[in-house]
Parts: C-alpha cells; structure tokens; sequence
C-alpha cells in the first residue's frame, strides 16, 4: 500500500504544473534555510565570542594608547632638550621683535630645525611660522613647498592650547606624503622660551610633521598587525584626525551617541565602548598628550575567526546544508531542467534539420504539452518549407526561361528576312551560309532545353553570331577567343556572350551607332580559371567605346527603355538568377578605338556548374 502510494504521489507531481514544483522546491529551500540561519544566530549570539573579543580590543586599545602617549612624549623631550637653549630663546625674540628678518632668522635655527625632523622616527619634518602665519622658517636640507597661510587657519592655531595634534593634511615639505601636524606654541618668560598654555598670545608655533602612515603603521604592530583593528585618532569634541574607516563618521564627525560615551569615558579615565552598523564594535581611549583620543574599529570578521569549538559546529551544519541543497539539485535537475534540456535539444535539432524522428512526451505537464506542440509546429514547418521550395524552383524555370526567349525574336526575324532578300536575289551561296550559321547559332542556343553548356559551345554560338552580323551589315569583324585548357568542359550558363558582342557591334563599330570606322573592327572574349572555383571573361573590342557609369546604370534598371542597352541588363539578371547576386560581378572600361574591355567573375562554386 504504501508502494502504491509513493508511486501515485511520484506520478502526481511530475504531471503536476512546472509553477507548482518550482513554488515547492523554493519553499522547501526557503524553510530549510531559514531553520539552518535562525539554529547559528542563536547559537553565535549565546556564546561569549562579543565580550572576549572586546576584552582583546580594550588591551589593544591600552597598548596603542600606550605606545603612542610614550612616543609623543619622547618627541616633546627631545624637543625641550633641542629648544632649551639661550641661543633658541634669542630667536625667538627676534622673531617677536623683526620677523621679516626671515633669511637671518632661518640660517640661525638650521641647527634645531633638523634635530627637531630628526627626533623621532615619526616625524618627518619641521617648521618654525610666526604667529601671523606670514613667515616661515624652514630647514634648508628640503624645500618648503606650501606656505604657512595654505596650511593653517588663524583660527585653528588660535585654538590650540599647548601641545596640539591637528587634522591630517598634506605635508609641506614632502606632497606626496600625508602628515599630523604636532603644533607646539612657543611663547618668552622671564627670559626663557616655553611652552604656551592657555589664554597667552604666542610668539610662534613650531610644528613637527608626524607622518601618518608610519604613526598607523607603529599602532598596527601593538596589536600585532592583526586585520581585525583599525585605528584613527579624534579630537575631543569627536572631529576626526585621521580617517582610516569611515564607517562611524558623519561629516567627518563622530555620531553624537558615540561621541557623548567618549565624553563620559575620558572623564572616566577609561575604554570607552559603543556598537555602530550592526555588529561592529568601536573601542576608544584617551590620550595624555595633543588633546586628541584613539579610536579602534573592530571588524565584523574577527568575531568569526575566533568561534573556537563553535567551528566545528558550522562545519556540520553546513555539510548537513550542502546534503539538502545537493539532493535539492538532483530533485530539480529530474523533474524540472532535464526536461527542459530535452526540449532545448530538439529545438536545436529543428534548427539545424537534424529532427527526423519525433521525440513522444514523457509526462503531461507544460513541459510534455510543450513537446507535443513542438512536433506539431516542425511538422507544419517542414510542409511550409517543401512548398515553398516547389514554388522558387516553379518560379526560377519560368524566369530563367522568360529571360532567355527575350533574347531571340528580334533577332531571328531580322536574319530570315536578309536569308529571303538573298534568296529574291538567287545569292545562293550567302543564303547558304546564312543558313548554315543561323542553325549552329539555334541548335547551340536552344541545347535541348539544358541551361548550361560547355564554354566551348558557348564560344562557337558567339562565333555564328558574329557571322551573321558580318553577312548582313556587310562588314568583316575578326572573332578571336582564348579559353584556359582547363575550362573547355567547363559548364556555364548559355548564351551570355551573345548580348555582349552584340553591344559592341552595334554601339560600337558603327551599325546603330555613328562613329569613325575601325580599319580591323576586333572582338576578343577571354575564358581564364581564377581563385576559388571563380571564371574569368572579358569581351574586348576596339570600336568607339561605351559611357562605363551608363552601362552600370542599366545593370540595375528593372526594365531598361528601348534601345538602353536591354541585352545587358537581360545578360545580368540570368546571371544573377541562376548562380547569385554575391556571386556575379560585371565592370565596365572603355579606351575608344584602342580597348573597350566587359569584365565577368563568375563564381561557380555557388552553384553545381560543372
């Protein structure tokens, strides 16, 4: 019974519509995955990975802090030690007291201004500027490329208040390089240069240069170089010094539930901590020196790395994942794409003429429906096509046939009446002659209904023409030909010399035409194998010539008017009947009197010629 009945429900939905099974696969998917999603998040979320990792950052942010309050520290050490002289004290009373003396000034405090760019391995220059921002005192070791006034506001140094790290901008010296300025205020007491703090007016400011990639770079190596930490440094009101992510920035500013904990946090003495953007953790820490803070982004990513046992558990859950997704795959694969594959292939098979035995419907879905409709359409088609092929092989005899009896009245009713004036005037002999040619020109030209005939046929149906015309305009034209020895059983279509000797006796030697005489009227018709199963003929005359854009012109007239070149035209359309547009080409040149050449390329590989 329950064979029975896994049978039935099997045969249900494989004839069951291609939505239904579709929606069901989607659904089963969707449930499963959903499930599988809903199991992970709360087993990361119950696990203690969040605090752990933001226990690691708070020692980071310790050590980064750390490291970098020693290094400023040492920087302002050494700045005491270089700047504590009588001698610095000197200059800078000379700066409050003639600061355009800017040559004199700078060539005396050479000496501290490359101590100063060579006190610590993170500052990379130095600059000594006046309070007014108008002259600037540099080391001459390396040019000064920006002025003080394109560096700094007065407003911002007049806020500064002691030892102040500034916002990152491009370092004056090196432009490449972007630089913390480290401003130190400069003022004279009781004889003695110090530091400026709070209120008092300075005389002027030195500033050393951090470079900040060598700054980031020294708070990377605290935390080992770990991806999982990026570092910036803010001011205190939460403007940035630095931007390395700018996930938490607004602006250019903290977002102000952030920037209110690191208020608290400073206050505090501690590592302040907040979530922005979903699971990204940001970790801050104030610093003694610059009145700035760190900040350290925590990465989404190193929750994961450090899962620890939880691995394994998403390792099963996703093997368990790619068991359903793969028997899902095969499930569909079954039921849904190789039927449709199937279809796709017999398309092809149509397409292509190859589908000769019907392929019968596997089942009585869309898809079994669709196959039925399939045959019946390629059935209907290959009608369509048999019919069609009767009616252009109908339709190509008749034109062929219209296009070649166009050629002959005229012409023979004017050669019988000159075979009856000879025979009125008992000129037996030339009547015999006439009708000696007139039979080879007819029993060539008709061929027994064949539209193909040896070139050599060809060139004695153009011989009797030439004949004739001599006979009976009294003239004496020389007939010559060359034909290639591989081309004298070469098949082509008949008759095609004809109409084009008959173009330069008329319009050309003289008969309808007026013109000097040619003392040796000349035509020579040339059979020559060219490339790719292609023949070459030219008919070539000495007579007065042709207009070759007029020729050209009538090629491509439906129906030329009378007396406009209507054998040529007639001569082309055959042509292009019987072996293709793309397979014909006809060029016209003219020298008159000397060589008036009709050029023809024949590809007869586009059709069985031979």
């Amino acid at each position: 019974m329950k064979l029975k009945l896994n049978k039935h429900w099997s045969r249900h939905f494989k004839d069951s519509s291609l939505i239904r099974k579709i929606r069901f696969i989607i659904l089963t998917v969707s449930v499963l995955l959903l499930s599988l999603i809903l199991l992970l998040t709360f087993f990361i979320y119950q696990s203690a990975i969040r605090s752990r990792e933001v226990a690691r950052g708070q020692r980071a942010a310790y050590n980064a802090a750390s490291s970098l309050d020693t290094s400023v520290s040492n920087i302002i050490d050494r700045f005491i030690a270089i700047c504590g002289s009588q001698k610095f004290t000197q200059l800078v009373g000379q700066i409050q007291q003639d600061p355009a003396q800017e040559s004199s000034i700078t060539n005396s405090l050479q000496t501290e201004l490359n101590d100063l760019s060579n006190c610590s391995y993170l500052v990379s220059s130095a600059l000594i500027i006046s309070a007014d921002l108008a002259h600037s005192y540099a080391p001459y070791r390396v040019p000064l490329r920006l002025a003080a006034a394109d560096q700094f506001s007065h407003a911002e140094l007049a806020d500064t208040s002691g030892v102040t790290l500034l916002s990152s901008r491009t370092n004056p010296f090196y432009t490449s390089m972007a630089a913390l300025p480290l401003v130190i205020p400069v003022n004279l007491s009781n004889g003695f240069a110090e530091i400026s703090v709070g209120d008092a007016s300075p005389i002027a400011y030195v500033v050393l240069y951090l470079d900040q990639t060598k700054l980031l770079t020294s708070l990377d190596l605290t935390s080992n170089g770990s991806d999982a930490y990026q570092y910036d440094l803010i001011t205190t009101d939460g403007h940035y010094l630095t931007a390395v992510d700018q996930s938490a920035q607004i602006d250019g500013k903290l977002d102000q539930e952030v920037l209110n904990r690191l208020k608290v946090s400073q206050q505090q003495a501690q590592v302040g901590s907040a979530q922005i953007q979903g699971q990204t953790a940001v970790l801050y820490m104030p610093l003694e020196i610059g009145h700035a803070s760190l900040l350290i982004h925590i990465a989404r990513q190193s929750f994961m790395d450090f899962l620890g046992s939880a691995r394994y558990s998403l390792l099963l859950a996703a093997g368990i994942l790619l068991l359903i997704i793969l028997a899902i795959s095969l499930f569909m694969r079954r039921y849904v794409t190789d039927p449709l594959k199937h279809l796709v292939r017999i398309v092809a098979q149509i397409k292509e003429g190859r589908y000769h035995k019907k392929q019968p419907a596997r089942s009585r879905d869309e898809v079994g429906q669709l196959l039925d409709a399939i045959n019946s359409m390629n059935d209907t088609i290959q009608e369509q096509m048999r019919q069609i092929k009767r009616e252009e092989a109908a339709k190509y005899r008749t034109e062929l046939k219209l296009l070649t009896e166009q050629i002959n009245p005229h012409f023979l009713y004017n050669t019988l009446e000159e075979i009856q004036s000879e025979v009125v005037r008992q000129d037996a002999a030339a009547a015999g002659n006439m009708i000696q040619y007139l039979a080879e020109y007819l029993r060539i030209g008709l061929s027994s209904g064949a539209d193909l005939i040896p070139i050599t046929s060809e060139l004695r149906h153009a011989s009797a023409y030439v004949n004739i015309m001599n006979q009976r305009f009294g003239q004496s034209i020389l007939f010559m030909y060359k034909i290639d020895p591989e081309l004298r059983d070469q098949l082509i279509l008949k008759t095609i010399l004809q109409p084009l000797i008959e173009n330069a006796i008329r319009h050309g030697m003289g008969i309808d035409a007026p013109g000097m005489q040619v003392s040796v009227p000349t035509i020579e018709v040339d059979f020559k194998r060219g490339d790719n199963q292609t023949i070459l003929v030219a008919v070539i005359d000495n007579g007065s010539g042709f207009d070759a854009s007029q020729l050209e012109q009538s090629l491509s007239a439906a129906l030329p008017a009378e007396g406009q070149h209507v054998g040529l035209n007639n001569v082309y359309r055959r042509l292009i009947t019987f072996y293709g547009q793309d397979h014909i080409k006809m060029r016209f040149n003219s020298i008159p009197y000397y060589q008036n050449r009709v050029s023809l390329e024949i590809q007869t590989g586009s059709h069985n010629a031979g």
